[in-house]
């Protein structure tokens, strides 16, 4: 099997990149390891860059309704007063969308994997897994394994986006280091329903207090989450038991008004990729990067990774893009239109 483009993963990123594929006249492959889109949120905010790739992609009027704009931040001191707040400039946006919003993580993959179905030039093997690459001087040649057949397959790629996570196969395959910027922290992250009126802040609340640091957002609809400090003298693995993840929740919500959907320990990181690329294969998002999520920028720099590097791909391959397409990020105060189109040249 031949194509164009090899993305390897089909998270937000991999997704992305795929979306802004679709109907350029080239063939692309898709190859992920898991049947179906993950069940649980993981990235919960996203910016206006992100949605204007995401009306380049096709999906942003249907994101856009499904979306919580972000009620700004306010940062408490230990005494419970205000340190500082930050608001939002409000409508009608100057960038098109707000330049923060919360969403839902499964609802936005499926929204982003219905529009690259929506693509010929676009297949997708999902229960397959990259077991070996082999760069030629043409290309790359793929080692792909079928999951549920226990069978391996070779594919030839002219380029390879690597989008496969921070356990990415393809860069330890090709043996790039991590620099280390020297932040490592472990924290839980708990997703829960509000099933009931109880009191909570409006606005995002960094609790800035010694005794457990910690973040509430305030996602679409009736989704809360809250991102909890794990402290030195304890130990992550205590938090996998769900009674002690609501002990320590008790100290910021009323338990009982909420459902636990997920909870989940992370170390979080700062690590930068010592080379983003080699040769004709590129790592992005959390393959090349990976940041703490306080600033909710993990997922936002994943998706201006595909952005940056997909026009120059066309451009590449495609000789002729620039006469009739532009590049899918720029700056517009109205929403733009999902067709890739220039002004004439002798417009304003």
């Amino acid at each position: 099997m031949d194509c164009d483009i090899a993305i390897i993963g089909y998270g937000p990123v991999g997704a992305t990149a795929a979306a802004l594929l679709g109907g350029q006249g080239l063939k692309v492959l898709v190859v992920e390891r898991m049947a179906g889109v993950y069940d649980k949120p993981r990235a919960i905010t996203a910016d206006h860059e992100v949605m204007r790739c995401m009306q380049f992609a096709g999906i942003g009027q249907e994101l856009g309704a499904h979306v919580r704009p972000h009620p700004g931040t306010r940062y408490l001191g230990v005494d419970g007063n205000t340190i500082k707040q930050t608001d939002v400039i409000p409508p009608p946006y100057p960038l098109g969308w707000p330049t923060g919003i919360h969403f839902i993580q499964p609802e936005f993959e499926a929204m982003l994997r219905n529009a690259v179905a929506r693509h010929g030039n676009i297949q997708v093997l999902l229960s397959h897994d990259l077991v070996n690459l082999a760069e030629m001087g043409d290309g790359i040649t793929l080692t792909v394994m079928d999951l549920a057949q226990a069978q391996t397959r070779s594919i030839h790629a002219r380029y390879l986006l690597a989008c496969d996570g921070a356990n990415s196969f393809v860069r330890r395959k090709l043996g790039i280091s991590f620099e280390d910027l020297a932040f490592d922290e472990w924290w839980i992250v708990v997703d829960a329903w509000q099933r009931r009126p109880t009191a909570l802040p409006e606005m995002n609340t960094q609790y800035c207090w010694p005794s457990r640091p910690a973040s509430a957002i305030a996602g679409p609809r009736n989704l809360r989450r809250w991102e909890l400090k794990i402290l030195p003298h304890e130990k992550p693995e205590e938090f996998q038991d769900d009674a002690r993840v609501r002990d320590v929740l008790a100290g910021f919500v009323d338990i009982d008004a909420i459902e636990l959907w997920r909870s989940a320990v992370y170390r979080f990181h700062a690590l930068v990729a010592a080379q983003w690329n080699r040769n004709r294969i590129f790592l992005l998002g959390d393959c090349a990067h990976q940041m703490p999520p306080f600033l909710g920028q993990g997922m936002c720099a994943g998706i201006r990774d595909a952005a940056n590097l997909i026009w120059k791909l066309l451009l590449v391959r495609r000789p002729e893009f620039p006469r009739r397409c532009c590049p899918p990020i720029r700056t517009s105060a109205r929403p733009m239109s999902r067709t890739w189109s220039r002004r004439p040249r002798n417009s304003a």
